[in-house]
C-alpha cells in the first residue's frame, strides 16, 4: 500500500498523508473474537484462542481469515484440534499461492 502512495510514478503519489495504525490489544482481540462466536452460538476454549491469534501473528487479514474458516468448520465448540484442522485447510487451500511465490525467487533466493 505505501507504494500506492508514496511512488512518484503512481498516480495516487502524495495524495494523502501516512497514518500508522498499532495492533490491535491481544486481550480486546481475544474478547471481540470470542464475543463474534458466542453470538452464533459457537464457544472457543482459551487454549484455541491464544492459538488462532498465535498462528496469525495477530495480522488482521490472517486473523480473519482463519475464523472465517473456523466459523465454517465448527460446530458448538472450537477447540485447539479445531484450529488446527482450519489451519491446514488454509494452508491447502492457498498452497497454489505459495508455489507461485516460489516461482518468484531466484535458485540462490530459495536455498538461503
Amino acid at each position: 500500500m505505501i507504494n500506492l502512495f508514496s511512488n512518484v510514478k503512481r498516480p495516487f503519489f502524495s495524495s494523502t498523508q501516512y497514518l500508522y495504525l498499532e495492533k490491535i490489544d491481544k486481550a480486546e482481540y481475544s474478547l471481540f473474537i470470542r464475543n463474534k462466536f458466542s453470538e452464533s452460538g459457537i464457544g472457543i476454549t482459551e487454549e484455541a484462542l491464544a492459538m488462532v491469534l498465535n498462528w496469525s501473528l495477530m495480522h488482521t487479514f490472517y486473523t480473519q481469515s482463519l475464523c472465517n474458516m473456523l466459523y465454517y468448520i465448527a460446530e458448538s465448540e472450537i477447540t485447539i484440534d479445531t484450529v488446527k484442522l482450519a489451519c491446514l485447510e488454509l494452508l491447502k487451500r492457498n498452497e497454489p499461492v505459495f508455489y507461485q511465490y516460489r516461482q518468484l525467487l531466484t535458485t540462490a533466493q530459495w536455498k538461503h
